[in-house]
């Protein structure tokens, strides 16, 4: 995801490494104008360098299967657990999809008292072995919590929606149809697990985009959504931006997400403009203002300074957006979200990690 800069001396990457690390505590980095802020996004995501090697390395688009499109419901095909003590992966034979779409799932421990399930969306690149499992390491983290984990993975750059057309490098993509109708009642009642009649959805960075507009859209599904260092418009300045910046850095084309301006397909897509659906559930949200953590330093060391520059602004624009974001469901008259902001902390998972457990506890208690 992030190439160290080519043909730089080691000398030179670590001086100019520092100083944009230094460069991020200043004042200014959380404070400078919004036309800059966009205009430092714009200008990482648009190097091609910055794309991801999953689009161009593995076997994306997934080839359809007709008569898994065919389906007159979605089947689970498999079950494996042979590949991380206490997780399993899910088959599950998709028709929104037209193919096989792999989960990675964290049973609840007591399989004898109900659960509630929380459905974990990934950061745009959502390869095959979630980061929320690499990275995250929720089968660990979530050792003591009775719930059950759900996440599905292979999604780059999909924003976890129904787009409007198949993508030549990002295939199929009917995220929404097949969370929120196909795969909640597949689970739920399946003799693996027993259900409280309680859901959640929570992402990070493109995940929390996913969530937060999953959950406002399907309110009568879910009961608590959490967003990690996210963006939530898609008409906005920063919004715009940043969604393009997941889509066509991964080969993605938004014609074929939003498909022909007279839908109005982009306007459906932004929560910002109308949360209402968000109003009777529980909502997290946190951003961080981008200056660099102890944690980061050490993180991005292996690094070049263009990994560190881009992880400084995307999550400059993350705080941005969410500031954005409470401010308009202040506006439409909720109160009820809590918003937590940090000084430190860039776009990746040292300041990812550091949300979870808060995330969490805020929503617990309406899923328990």
């Amino acid at each position: 995801m992030f190439p160290a800069v080519a043909g730089a001396s080691e000398s030179s990457e670590d001086v100019k490494r520092t100083a944009v690390l230094e460069s991020s505590r200043s004042p200014l980095s959380s404070g400078h104008s919004l036309d800059l802020l966009v205009d430092a996004v714009d200008a990482a995501g648009s190097s091609e360098n910055v794309v991801g090697g999953l689009t161009r390395n593995s076997d994306f688009p997934i080839a359809l299967d007709p008569k898994v499109g065919a389906l007159a419901q979605p089947a689970v095909v498999k079950i494996d657990d042979s590949h991380r003590p206490g997780v399993q992966r899910w088959y599950v034979a998709s028709p929104a999809m037209s193919r096989v779409v792999e989960l990675q799932i964290v049973p609840a421990k007591d399989l004898d008292r109900p659960a509630p399930m929380l459905y974990l969306l990934d950061g745009v690149d959502a390869a095959a072995d979630s980061e929320w499992m690499t990275e995250a390491q929720v089968h660990r983290r979530f050792t003591d919590e009775h719930v059950t984990l759900v996440m599905p993975t292979e999604a780059p750059a999909s924003l976890y929606l129904d787009w409007y057309a198949d993508d030549p490098a990002l295939g199929r993509n009917k995220w929404e149809t097949f969370l929120t109708e196909e795969l909640p009642p597949l689970l739920e009642n399946h003799d693996a697990f027993h259900h409280n009649g309680k859901r959640g959805i929570g992402g990070l960075s493109m995940g929390a985009f996913g969530a937060v507009t999953l959950a406002n859209r399907n309110p009568e599904l879910y009961d608590a959504v959490f967003g990690i260092s996210g963006c939530y418009s898609t008409t906005s300045q920063i919004g715009e931006v940043m969604v393009r910046n997941i889509v066509e850095t991964r080969g993605g084309s938004l014609d074929n997400l939003y498909g022909p301006a007279e839908l109005g397909r982009r306007v459906a897509y932004d929560v910002q403009s109308d949360p209402s659906g968000l109003r009777d559930m529980a909502v997290y949200l946190s951003a961080s203002e981008g200056a660099a953590s102890a944690a980061d330093e050490e993180f991005f060391s292996p690094y070049g300074p263009d990994v560190a520059l881009y992880a400084m602004v995307l999550e400059q624009g993350s705080h941005s957006c969410t500031m954005d974001f409470d401010a308009a469901l202040k506006d439409a008259g909720m109160d009820h979200q809590k918003v937590e902001v940090q000084r430190e902390g860039m776009h990746f998972w040292p300041t990812f990690n550091e949300a979870i457990k808060p995330a969490w506890r805020h929503v617990e208690p309406v899923l328990s």
